[in-house]
């Protein structure tokens, strides 16, 4: 039951995080230690002030009572949800600190029942709600009937959610709505900016992931090394234009601009592909290297299988890129 943290460095660190979480499945309650989900905070400086208002139960605290804490560098505090059910998950709690801190999400023995009965970890570390988006795509995994699941938490009042370009509903801070995936992609887009965290895997094996907003941000080289001998997957997202830069360990042969399709809803701006990386080509302990000179693009890692467990995540840089350009008129 295995799954990957995808640390984010720099952009982890913040002073102001709402808690994203799935709502759908249940811890499994049949293991001892009994699984929960929670949330992670760790300091990254002495006397550190943090107020965190949990939206369900937690060990020791009531929903919806803030509390404070401090906390010294190298410091963590671990707040557990008191319940294993699906509705009394953390997803909308608050946490503000004074000083910069980094936040883990973690769901531990997910029951996938709806998917087939296994029994899976999930979790991610997430980054503060200054990096958080209106437009996300999320491309689908390998999960059994109903499929992929995707959560979007809003931190302001009144935020309208719309899918592939058709409005869904209107949500308030702290609230989360779940959506599923029709085809092989979906794009979100929102009136205000969101966490939106994708539930995905193999079979009924599960991994949980934040997905990077769209808009101004992105890679141009990312690596990662294959853990094991069982399947790999990339799903990778870039705008129209860019789907033939790419190179993968060198070779431009393995992701190749006929393996793209619209994602619904963009009018053709953006595209995704589903990639094989066989381990006859890339064995364990392999490192794998993808790049595209030409454009900025997102992936995601699916590596697992559908009895074993799912390792699920987004190795891409999730701080916005802004680009400043100046000109100053010389002399003639």
């Amino acid at each position: 039951n295995p799954e990957i943290f995808v640390l984010k460095g720099q952009n982890a660190m913040g002073t102001d995080f709402w808690i994203p979480s799935q709502n759908y499945l249940d811890n499994n309650n049949a293991y001892a230690p009994v699984p929960y989900s929670a949330f992670d905070i760790v300091a990254t400086q002495n006397n550190t002030t943090i107020t965190i208002t949990p939206s369900n139960s937690i060990v020791g605290h009531t929903a919806g009572a803030a509390f404070t804490i401090t906390l010294n560098e190298g410091q963590t505090y671990s707040a557990t949800a008191a319940s294993v059910l699906a509705a009394q998950h953390l997803q909308g709690s608050r946490v503000i600190a004074d000083k910069p801190v980094a936040i883990t999400i973690k769901d531990d023995l997910l029951n996938g029942g709806p998917f087939g009965g296994c029994s899976d970890l999930g979790g991610d570390q997430i980054v503060p709600t200054a990096l958080l988006g209106t437009e996300y795509v999320a491309m689908k995994g390998f999960l059994n009937a109903p499929g992929d699941q995707i959560f979007v938490t809003a931190i302001q009042n009144g935020t309208a959610i719309s899918q592939d370009g058709v409005a869904v509903t209107t949500i308030n801070a702290g609230q989360t709505y779940r959506l599923g995936i029709a085809g092989t992609a979906t794009y979100i887009q929102t009136s205000a900016p969101v966490y939106v965290l994708q539930l995905s895997g193999f079979g009924c094996e599960i991994g949980i992931d934040i997905i990077p907003p769209i808009i101004c941000t992105g890679s141009f080289d990312v690596s990662f090394t294959r853990s094991t001998s069982e399947d790999m997957f990339i799903n990778v997202m870039v705008r129209n234009g860019g789907q033939n830069g790419f190179l993968v360990n060198g070779s431009n042969a393995v992701i190749t601009g006929g393996a793209f399709t619209a994602v619904p809803g963009t009018g053709g701006q953006w595209l995704s592909a589903q990639v094989s990386l066989p381990v006859g080509s890339y064995p364990q302990d392999t490192a794998i290297r993808v790049s595209n000179s030409t454009a900025l693009f997102h992936l995601g890692l699916i590596h697992g299988g559908p009895g074993s467990g799912t390792r699920f995540g987004y190795f891409s840089n999730f701080a916005r890129i802004d680009v400043n350009a100046q000109a100053n008129a010389g002399n003639v």
